[in-house]
């Protein structure tokens, strides 16, 4: 993701750029040389899953609070600080702490935003129809991997785990987003790891022999790669998966297009879910959905009807003590299906 942000295509100039600001300025920066050669900093990252939070260069500055500070790499440290991984660090069959998740994500959107983004979800998960500026709220956050947690959150403080139609509805929905979010980053084609985790924690949590490999070895169990010579004690790596990477892309596949059918319905479309086109009449549909609703209000069809964010305060319908207001939500708010709260604290058009 640092590499597309900073718009480099290979290795060496990705860390010319970055490891400069680490490892100059500094006060005997003329009375030495650095030997060290090529370093492999963000290859190494890539390839095998390396920590970057405690590399330091030579002038004192750590690489990670570099990266996060420029602006234009906002998108990398969300999705580095994002509580998703915390979830997905979860033993197969524990509990996921998902109010540390709620305090996170309230602390980033803002408790209007993540209140309009939960009830947005909470809608779609009970199959009802969506307002023009709830449809637009969740195309605007399709490609933020945080959305994947709310809608975990969400789907959990339901208590509906008997519905089958909404739990079908909220892995369709939990495709959705991933798929959104390995387009985005065009890493579709080739990414399966991500999903199995998604698939073993949040969707399906299981255990079984492939858990000993993850905390044998300390990591993902896909994670070695065939061009990698293996040690005696490694073990098998993924004859043991629960599911295989064509398993795992016919159910993402499959799960984002039932939600993008779902959602082209909301706006006036009709999409077909038969055919070896309907993949792609659907991609394309959201595709231009998406730009649409990341248009300045202003641009946008539909006039005053879409949503429009601005400052103001939170207004909700019903009354809430003054201390919990303060002391910010203690769980994940249960608001009525009825009671759609836009971030201007207006109550927003069906």
């Amino acid at each position: 993701m640092v590499q597309a942000l900073t718009g480099f295509s290979n290795w060496d100039a990705l860390d010319k750029h970055w490891l400069e600001k680490i490892d100059t300025g500094y006060s005997t920066e003329g009375q030495s040389s650095d030997e060290r050669g090529r370093r492999r900093v963000f290859e190494s990252i890539h390839r095998y899953g390396y920590d970057p939070s405690g590399l330091r260069g030579l002038n004192g500055k750590e690489l990670i609070k570099v990266v996060h500070k420029e602006p234009s790499m906002a998108e990398a440290k969300a999705l580095f600080e994002s509580p998703l991984w915390v979830c997905l660090s979860t033993v197969p069959g524990a509990s996921i702490p998902m109010q540390t998740a709620v305090d996170r994500l309230v602390e980033r959107w803002g408790t209007p935003m993540f209140l309009s983004l939960s009830q947005a979800m909470a809608t779609v998960l009970h199959g009802r129809r969506l307002s023009k500026a709830h449809l637009t709220l969740l195309l605007v956050h399709a490609t933020d991997l945080d959305s994947v947690v709310l809608m975990y959150c969400v789907y959990h403080e339901q208590n509906v785990a008997d519905d089958e139609q909404m739990r079908t509805r909220y892995e369709q929905a939990m495709w959705f987003l991933v798929d959104c979010f390995l387009r985005r980053w065009c890493v579709a084609p080739r990414e399966w790891r991500l999903p199995h985790l998604i698939m073993t924690r949040l969707l399906h949590p299981q255990g079984g022999p492939w858990a000993e490999h993850e905390l044998a070895l300390g990591g993902f169990p896909v994670r070695w790669r065939q061009d990698r010579p293996r040690r005696r004690n490694d073990g098998p790596m993924t004859a043991e998966l629960p599911y295989t990477a064509s398993q795992l892309r016919t159910r993402l596949d499959a799960g984002s297009l039932a939600t993008s059918v779902q959602l082209a319905q909301y706006a006036g479309v009709t999409l077909s879910v038969h055919g070896p086109t309907a993949p792609a009449h659907a991609r394309w549909w959201l595709v231009g959905a998406r730009a649409d609703a990341l248009l300045p209000p202003s641009a946008r069809v539909g006039g005053p009807e879409t949503l429009t964010w601005g400052p103001g305060q939170f207004r909700p319908r019903r009354k809430r003590d003054r201390a919990s207001v303060a002391a910010g939500p203690a769980a994940m708010p249960a608001w009525p299906m009825d009671d759609q709260v836009s971030q201007q604290g207006r109550f927003l058009p069906r």
